[in-house]
């Protein structure tokens, strides 16, 4: 009873025929069947058709299809478009449901002929299609973008076949080889690598293709001959539908100049200290001959005359001078300790010892020679002590030996979380790009700048040295206060 009846309602008048099988094939279809009359009006819709649009099949059957057109000039097309053909095949729309809401389909329909040949109604399938027109505009988008991210890339990016022939090349790519897309696309990967490399990029090659994850050290050649030190990761990927081979490369040219250079400034850095070292011994070496060297020889002497002598008063004046001596070796001992390390650095600190040495040179020298400091309340470590008074110590003795300035000004100032240190002479000044560009020392100023240099870097100073000729010299170094006192 219920069946029956149901059928009745999508099929009123009769015209799909009397047989189950025709209406149960109407009503499985996924896709919306329909038959209509010229007027739009519905003779025959299949469940698929009233849940595409939201209906119920009796009342989409009391619909016109015109209320189920979003834009009513497509309906006017479409008629326009089966007159002329007699059909219309995959026809793209936009319809509108109960609810308002729009969906793109895509509409296959046939007229329906008289036995007179004239058209009195339509039929057809309407599939709906949003989804997959969604997937499809999100895929178009997603390539261009990935268009724009690989044509904006400042990294140079490749895409090779199997075979190992180039399939795609980024603007990057192209400045990175010197050459023009005709003249890179299809060309073997391997025609761009140096000879000293193919062995290892056609392995790697080979490891790749078999899904592995290749980052490559190397060199590729430019158009011009020059050989480019690159970075390159191979990863295998989906391109188009095929396997394929992704390199993003990578120009590393400035970076290794840069790891050269500091290469070479550790090595004339290590050179200064080994420098500095074999001159602190050399200065060492010829105090103990001297001094010590001379006094001991001179007590020896004495020692002898003292013993080989006769009558007690000679022994005694042989002994006192011997006393003499011996006083005279304890205070050439003291001064040596004290330049190797001051006491007053060990036992008081850092600002003291600067003042102390600060009236142990002013003692010696016409220069006028000042020291001021605020906000080092607080002693710091060893090693920063005596990193910033060989500094001082190193700065100050230059000067004197080479400036011929009137005035040095020495500041240690906390200021925030930088200790900075200054040193000011109005002394003759050099050109610090020579001085620090040539090889061996300059009157003496490469040597001691080079290791008031490297002291800052061991404690992560930041050094900057102002001068011109005839200007003077300013050298200032910050220190972060966090790192001196830790």
């Amino acid at each position: 009873m219920d069946k029956p009846l149901k059928i009745k309602t999508v099929d009123p008048e009769g015209l799909l025929g009397g047989g189950q099988d025709y209406l149960d094939l109407f009503e499985s279809i996924r896709d919306g069947v329909y038959i209509c009359d010229l007027s739009g009006n519905f003779k025959a819709a299949n469940k698929s058709l009233s849940k595409m649009f939201g209906y119920t099949q009796q009342e989409l059957l009391l619909l016109n299809a015109k209320k189920l057109y979003r834009t009513p000039k497509d309906r006017i097309r479409f008629k326009a478009e089966i007159v002329n053909k007699g059909y219309v095949t995959d026809y793209e729309l936009q319809f509108k449901r109960k609810d308002g809401s729009s969906f793109i389909g895509v509409l296959n329909s046939t007229g329906r002929i008289s036995t007179k040949g004239d058209i009195v109604g339509y039929q057809g399938i309407i599939r709906d299609i949003s989804i997959l027109k969604l997937m499809s505009d999100t895929i178009i988008d997603t390539e261009k973008r990935f268009q724009v991210l690989l044509a904006e890339s400042p990294d140079a990016i490749l895409v090779q076949n199997e075979r190992g022939n180039i399939i795609d090349a980024n603007p990057a790519a192209l400045k990175l080889l010197g050459v023009k897309w005709d003249e890179i696309i299809d060309t073997s990967f391997v025609s761009f690598v140096p000879k000293k490399y193919l062995d290892t990029s056609i392995e790697d090659i080979a490891r790749c293709l078999t899904g592995e994850k290749v980052d490559l050290d190397t060199s590729l050649k430019h158009k011009s001959g020059k050989v480019v030190p690159v970075e390159i990761r191979v990863r295998l990927v989906n391109y188009g539908g095929v396997s394929a081979m992704l390199q993003r490369i990578t120009d590393v040219s400035k970076r290794k100049l840069a790891e050269k250079r500091r290469s070479k400034e550790r090595r004339m850095s290590l050179q200064a200290v080994v420098r500095a070292q074999e001159e602190e011994r050399k200065r060492i070496s010829l105090e103990l001959h001297d001094g010590l060297g001379q006094i001991l020889t001179s007590i020896r002497i004495r020692m002898d005359t003292a013993l080989g002598g006769k009558g007690i008063r000679h022994k005694m004046s042989q002994l006192q001078e011997v006393k003499g001596s011996i006083d005279e070796m304890i205070g050439e001992v003291r001064a040596m300790s004290n330049k190797l390390m001051p006491g007053a650095l060990s036992d008081f600190g850092l600002v003291t010892a600067i003042k102390q040495f600060v009236e142990q040179s002013q003692a010696v020298t016409r220069t006028e020679i000042s020291f001021h400091s605020f906000g080092l309340d607080e002693r710091l470590r060893e090693e920063a002590e005596v990193g910033i008074y060989r500094i001082v110590q190193e700065a100050v003795n230059n000067c004197l030996k080479y400036s011929k300035a009137s005035e040095i000004n020495i500041q240690l100032n906390v200021v925030g979380s930088v200790l900075r240190l200054m040193i000011e002479d109005d002394g003759n000044g050099f050109n610090p790009k020579t001085t620090f560009s040539q090889g061996e020392a300059t009157k003496g100023h490469g040597n001691g700048l080079g290791n008031m240099k490297n002291r800052s870097d061991m404690l992560s100073g930041e050094i900057l040295i102002e001068s011109a000729i005839g200007k003077g010299t300013t050298i200032t170094v910050d220190f972060p206060v966090k790192t001196m006192r830790e």
